[in-house]
């Protein structure tokens, strides 16, 4: 117990350091200037419009007044506005307080859940080296990302205990916190249905375990429907955060295989750059696959193929190397390295992680 307890500080000790780099970065780059509002780009402007003003009425926005703030779920914001009404800070401030905060209890619950299946060292060799992964960036900044992790892995820890109402509260959670989360079904079914099989095999209780299931799965949509429910009255459309994605580029309805082909024919940096992080994803989850985590490597390939339905891959960086399968595959992986390897991978990965600083705070597209 003792040598946990040690793990877990210094675990909490180089999570603390690697969010130090984003900050000492940002602060130096700005030279102190606009520190740290530099530090809110992109969809982060959406998440403070929601805080400040709550959801749109009607599209706004961008010059053709095709866009609202209907696609970004509530339990981030919702979380954030409490933390303003205690303590003195503005929705930013808030953010980052939040965001970093919960990015060492992730970081926790990521070495708890990564633990049994790999061993204690190898966990905390790959955790430790996650920190400084560079797409971690999203985890610090005012968006989402790392109230969504944070609520995953501790779900999977759930699973994997067999503490199934504990998991599914974690997913209900995870429904309201990005439009992904409502695939953890998923992962809940891949789970569940073994564990049936084998109380059936035993010759236990089926029909209490069936109904449990049942109830299980009709109680998992219960605030993602709330939230359609929401947006039905305020905008007259349940689904309004799928349908003004065509303010985005978003267009759903084409082929994925269309939308590979025609980004290949015109193919620009960003663009590229983008599909080549989709298929680190689809690769990662076919490994996943592979290793008998099915329910896992479906859950994260299912976004990526729904994101090439629409034609646009902007964000598909983010969305692919913080998908659920590129986590543990890089964990699983890292974590074996030998100590030069290691060493020198991990000086690697922290000077990408402050170019990425410096990219995010400048605006650039790549960055999405």
């Amino acid at each position: 117990m003792k040598i946990m307890s040690n793990k877990y500080i210094l675990l909490l000790i180089i999570a603390v350091l690697s969010r130090l780099v984003i900050f000492f970065t940002a602060y130096i780059y700005l030279d102190g200037v606009n520190f740290p509002y530099s530090l809110c780009q992109w969809d982060c402007g959406w998440y403070l419009s929601i805080i400040n003003n709550g959801y749109d009425n009607v599209p706004h926005g961008y010059p053709e007044g095709n866009v609202a703030n209907w696609p970004f779920f509530p339990l981030f914001p919702i979380l954030i506005s409490v933390i303003k009404l205690i303590l003195p800070l503005n929705s930013i401030n808030s953010a980052l307080l939040f965001n970093n905060g919960i990015f060492l209890v992730f970081i926790i619950i990521l070495y708890q859940y990564v633990n049994p299946l790999i061993g204690e060292d190898n966990a905390f060799k790959g955790v430790a080296a996650f920190c400084f992964f560079p797409f971690t960036i999203y985890l610090s900044i005012p968006y989402s990302e790392s109230l969504y992790l944070t609520l995953l892995f501790l779900a999977l820890k759930y699973l994997n205990k067999h503490k199934y109402w504990k998991a599914v509260f974690c997913g209900m959670l995870l429904s309201v916190t990005r439009n992904g989360g409502v695939f953890f079904v998923i992962i809940l079914f891949s789970q569940y249905i073994p564990f049936l099989f084998k109380e059936i095999a035993e010759k236990k209780s089926i029909i209490k375990e069936v109904l449990n299931f049942a109830f299980l799965v009709l109680t998992f949509p219960v605030l993602f429907e709330l939230y359609c429910l929401y947006l039905y009255i305020k905008t007259g459309d349940a689904l309004a955060f799928i349908h003004i994605q065509r303010g985005y580029g978003r267009i759903v309805g084409k082929s994925p295989i269309e939308t590979i082909v025609s980004l290949y024919q015109n193919p620009e940096p960003y663009t590229l750059y983008c599909l080549i992080a989709l298929f680190v994803g689809i690769l990662s989850s076919i490994w996943i696959i592979k290793n008998k985590m099915i329910g896992i490597g479906i859950f994260s390939i299912v976004p990526l193929i729904l994101t090439l339905y629409t034609g646009n891959v902007a964000g598909m960086s983010r969305y692919s190397f913080l998908s659920l399968s590129v986590i543990i595959l890089f964990i699983f992986q890292y974590s074996k390295l030998s100590l030069l390897y290691y060493t020198f991978g991990l000086f690697c990965m922290i000077n990408v992680f402050i170019m990425f600083v410096y990219f995010w705070i400048n605006g650039y597209s790549y960055m999405i």
